[in-house]
This record gives C-alpha cells, sequence and structure tokens, in this order.
C-alpha cells in the first residue's frame, strides 16, 4: 500500500554497496543501524520490491519487517475484525447522533414556558427527531407571533440540545394624557415634605402622614362664585418614605469534620439508560463531590459520571453573638439594597437586631429618602 512506512533487515558482507545501489536508483531510505552484517532500516512500502530485488542479485538475505505509523494501526485492526468492527459502528453512531435532537430547552419562558413546551409538543418537536426537519427561523418567527409580549426569540443548537429562550422587551408604561380629568394620589406611603401643584387643588400639606392611594391633589379648580371645574391634577408632592428589609440568622451551627473514609464511584449515563449505576448513599452522614464531562465529545449523548462519598460527622455548637449579629445586619442591608435599588437620594439608613427564643437573631434594615410620590389617576366623580 502507498505511502505506508516499513522496516526491513538486510544481512551479509559488503552492506555498503547495497546502500550504494538502492541510492543509484533513488530508492530512500531512513532510519539506517547497522550492526556487524546486519543492517535495519525504514523505507516506503511501495520501494520494497526494488529493495528486494538488489538483495536477490547481490546475495544479500532481505527480510520485510513490520509496518509503522498508521500503517501498523491498520494491521493491528485487521487482525482484531470485531475491535476494527466495533471502531467503525461506534464512529458510525456518534455521527448520526449529531442529526437527532436529544433535548429541548426552553430558558427565560416565565409565564409561557408551560406553553411553549405544549405548542412545540403539538407540533412534534421533541427529542428523538431529524434535526432538518426543524426549521429555526420558521420556529422562531411563529413564537414571536404567537407571544407579542417578548421582543424577540432565540432558537439554536448546541450540540443535540435545541435552545429556546424568550427575551421581553420593556413595557411603555401607563402614559395618561393631561387632557380630560383626574387627581394625584400617593404611589407609596410617607410624610409630605413639599406640595407643587401645577393644576388642580392640593389636599396635603408638609407634615402629614399619607397613605398609598390617598389623594393628595385633587382635580378640581375653584371657579368665580364657588364654582369648581374637573381638571387633570398636575404636580410633585416630595415625602419621606422608608423600606425595611429582614434577615434571621441562627446562633447555633453545624460543624462537619471528615474521618477520612472515603469512596469513589462511577458509572456512564445516556438518555434513557445508565451503566453501572452508582449507590445512592455508601455513608450514613456524608458529603458527595460530583463531576461530569462528556464521553468522547459533546456530540455524543453519554457522560461520565464521578462521585466521590466521604464520610463525615457533624457537631453543632453555639457562634458567638457578636458575630451572628454583624452577619445578621449585613444580610439586611444586602436584602435592603436588593428592594430599593441603587439610591443616590438616601437621607438616612439602620438596622434594628434582636434575639428571638435564644435560637436567632433578627435584624430589620430600614432605608430613608425623599421622592416624589404623586401618582396620576384618572378621575373618578
Amino acid at each position: 500500500m502507498r505511502g505506508i512506512l516499513r522496516s526491513f533487515r538486510v544481512e551479509g558482507l559488503n552492506l555498503e554497496r547495497f546502500l550504494r545501489q538502492a541510492a543509484d536508483m533513488g530508492l530512500s531510505v531512513n532510519s539506517i543501524k547497522r550492526k556487524g552484517r546486519t543492517l535495519t532500516a525504514c523505507t516506503m512500502e511501495e520501494n520494497l520490491p526494488l529493495l528486494q530485488n538488489i538483495a536477490d542479485q547481490g546475495g544479500w538475505r532481505f527480510i520485510t519487517g513490520v509496518r509503522h505509523g498508521w500503517g501498523r494501526s491498520l494491521d493491528k485492526l485487521r487482525a482484531h475484525k470485531l475491535l476494527a468492527a466495533g471502531v467503525i459502528l461506534v464512529l458510525a453512531l456518534l455521527m448520526l447522533s449529531t442529526q437527532f435532537v436529544w433535548h429541548v430547552d426552553v430558558s427565560s419562558a416565565d409565564l409561557y414556558a408551560a406553553d411553549t413546551k405544549a405548542y412545540l409538543a403539538q407540533h412534534g418537536i421533541r427529542p428523538m427527531m431529524l434535526k432538518r426537519s426543524i426549521d429555526l427561523s420558521m420556529l422562531r418567527d411563529a413564537l414571536e407571533w404567537r407571544y407579542p409580549n417578548i421582543a424577540w426569540a432565540d432558537c439554536g443548537w448546541r450540540g443535540g440540545m435545541l435552545r429556546i429562550q424568550f427575551i421581553e422587551g420593556t413595557p411603555v408604561g401607563d402614559t395618561i394624557s393631561h387632557q380630560g380629568s383626574g387627581n394625584i394620589v400617593a404611589a407609596c406611603d410617607g410624610i409630605v415634605e413639599s406640595v407643587i401643584t401645577l393644576a388642580g387643588t392640593d389636599v396635603v400639606k408638609p407634615g402629614d402622614v399619607v397613605h398609598k392611594g390617598q389623594v393628595l391633589i385633587q382635580g378640581v379648580e375653584r371657579m368665580a362664585g364657588d364654582t369648581t371645574i374637573p381638571v387633570m391634577a398636575r404636580g410633585q408632592v416630595y415625602a419621606r418614605v422608608w423600606e425595611s428589609a429582614t434577615a434571621r440568622i441562627p446562633v447555633h451551627a453545624t460543624e462537619t469534620h471528615y474521618t477520612g473514609r472515603q469512596t469513589v464511584d462511577w458509572m456512564i449515563t445516556g438518555p434513557w439508560f445508565d451503566w453501572w449505576p452508582m449507590q445512592d448513599r455508601v455513608y450514613e452522614t456524608e458529603d458527595v463531590r460530583r463531576s461530569e464531562m462528556p464521553l468522547a465529545g459533546l456530540f455524543l449523548p453519554l457522560r461520565y459520571v464521578v462521585e466521590t462519598h466521604m464520610e463525615a460527622e457533624l457537631s453543632k455548637f453555639r457562634r458567638n453573638a457578636d458575630e451572628v449579629q454583624a452577619e445578621a445586619s449585613a444580610a439586611a442591608l444586602r436584602l435592603l439594597a436588593e428592594k430599593a435599588g441603587k439610591r443616590d437620594d438616601l437621607v438616612d439608613k439602620w438596622v434594628d437586631c434582636c434575639m428571638i427564643e435564644d435560637e436567632e437573631i433578627e435584624a430589620i434594615a430600614t432605608g430613608e429618602w425623599i421622592m416624589d410620590i404623586a401618582q396620576p389617576v384618572r378621575y373618578e366623580p
């Protein structure tokens, strides 16, 4: 077979003359080694008949050796036909598996998740179908038409997984026209700091405690002769508002001590079966470290799973109260920042802590700021 490197051995006297004759015929010989009356070297397999002829004419003994490189692997496969058939079968199955859908993932769907899965099932889009039977652009257009409140749908392949992700748009909000009539009400609870009335009649003053939904500026204006006309109230009402967040941290904690005993378990898992399934629990109390990796590449639907079970002993102890209080305070402040968002107008913030039944420390973080709480609503006579 052309292109395969093969070794040979020549035995006899005056071996330099054999190499010279081979060179005169333009035959490439490399990896030459000589020991006594024996010479070993390598050449391309198509040169062997010519070298054999030189040896026969010169009285040298010529012995053909083994193949090198991929030629040797080919010989081994020929010698193990069952193994060769298995390798070919695995490669064929691997190539075949890349043509199918193994999993359908719908992410960021929120309210549409259940309906999306039902829609896909209704149109026959499910695992074990051919990829080429799914037109991603048509699927994307159909989903965007079905759910007009989303900004767009993203449909694509990740190996054998069909991933569908929804990107939601930002609503424009409920705007209100200055035409017609309406009131200004409180968007939340607070203490009024100042009132700026542009249209309508203010019904609160600085220092008043107001609650969410309470009318702040009424959509009426007085005219001559104690008559009133309805208007669309406009203005700004600044008030001191508060937001609070609560966190509880137990004063008792559990500490883990490892005994040093551990067991390593492994298995190969696929879409419908597990080879050599692992035990659910090895020790009465244990920690499990699990790792997964694709078997023979991303597109093969098999994964190699390794679990390390480490025996552990648990002990309960009481933590330092000051440390727990500091941890609870920090947690409450983080929750407050998540609820209130990043604010540049924050006036003050504080944390109150208390012990609950000698088991938990509760921290309540409160933030205070001044904001415009005016919210326009249509006037209901």
